[in-house]
């Protein structure tokens, strides 16, 4: 059996993120809040035809110490980067969270998602073009959400997972062209 696909949520305190990982894992809502320190939640999907066991790291939405966020960003194939579209300041700690993700990641061949949480709010601070127009500068997908009203919530994590396994696709693909062309630089070359 493969090991799980490793999911890490970020975000900003109250920003929805254990709202939205419960309903996906249990199906579940509650509107009152519990602050979390670090919880972890198993699922299995389907997802072509085959199940994928996902492992979902709930972070603490507090400022995290420098180790603990670089221990959750190292060793996570997938991030989902979450904020309240009820929370300007949940916006602008998205932004910082990418920031960390690239500084220690990188952004290439890692699974990227910026989330709104809350969309069924009548409360907004932050408009739908704005998430659009950031995850553009990310370069990374973008999704609403709500865990009340279970509005895209399987979609999302869908998407996290077409995401990896797209990226697992390439690096294997990558590693056997190297293994027939060797690390020449020339694989796309022929001499006529």
């Amino acid at each position: 059996m493969k090991r799980p696909y490793r999911i890490a949520v970020f975000g900003a305190s109250a920003c929805g993120k254990t709202a939205l990982i419960r309903r996906f894992v249990s199906g579940d809502y509650t509107d009152i809040y519990d602050p979390t320190i670090e919880d972890r939640y198993k699922k299995t999907m389907i997802y072509q035809g085959k199940p994928v066991h996902l492992e979902i790291l709930d972070s603490s939405g507090k400022e995290l110490i420098s180790e603990m966020m670089t221990r959750y960003i190292t060793s996570a194939d997938a991030f989902m980067v979450v904020y309240s579209v009820g929370s300007r300041k949940s916006f602008e700690h998205a932004v910082h969270l990418f920031s960390q993700i690239a500084k220690i990641r990188g952004v290439n061949s890692i699974a990227r998602l910026l989330v709104a949480a809350k969309c069924d709010s009548d409360y907004r601070e932050v408009s739908p073009d704005e998430g659009n127009t950031l995850s553009a500068q990310l370069s990374c997908s973008f999704a609403e959400v709500s865990a009340k009203m279970n509005i895209n919530i399987p979609e999302v994590f869908e998407e996290m997972v077409s995401q990896r396994h797209y990226i697992e696709t390439m690096e294997s693909s990558r590693r056997r062209n190297q293994q027939l062309y060797g690390n020449s630089g020339s694989s796309w070359c022929c001499f006529l």
